[in-house]
């Protein structure tokens, strides 16, 4: 099967993948990103309950280093799989906390 692969520490790169093996074929990966990597600190799923009772789920992704942090709050303007990653880079660079909240429907 022949895969994208792609995650918040994992740079996009295709993969072909068989019975018990893995093999890279190409990857996104360059000196940029692996300077990216180095500072983007963590990134965490959370969930919290709106005061109307709706379980609201998000990520909360920390710049390195110790707090506090300020916050910046990244609110998207499409459906779920919209969400893409810009600004929460530019937001950690900076020093800040982002909070990606993330919708139900």
């Amino acid at each position: 099967m022949l895969v994208v692969q792609s995650a918040y520490r994992l740079p996009p790169r295709l993969a072909l993948v068989t019975a018990g093996s893995e093999r890279i074929l190409v990857s996104a990966s360059h000196p940029g990103t692996d300077f990216l990597l180095s500072n983007c600190g963590d990134a965490e799923a959370v969930t919290w309950k709106s005061r109307h009772g709706l379980e609201i789920e998000g990520i909360l992704c920390t710049p390195p280093g110790d707090g506090p942090h300020p916050l910046v709050v990244h609110v998207h303007g499409g459906p779920v799989w919209a969400y893409k990653g810009v600004g929460v880079q530019e937001g950690r660079r900076h020093g800040a906390v982002v909070m990606r909240a993330h919708p139900r429907v």
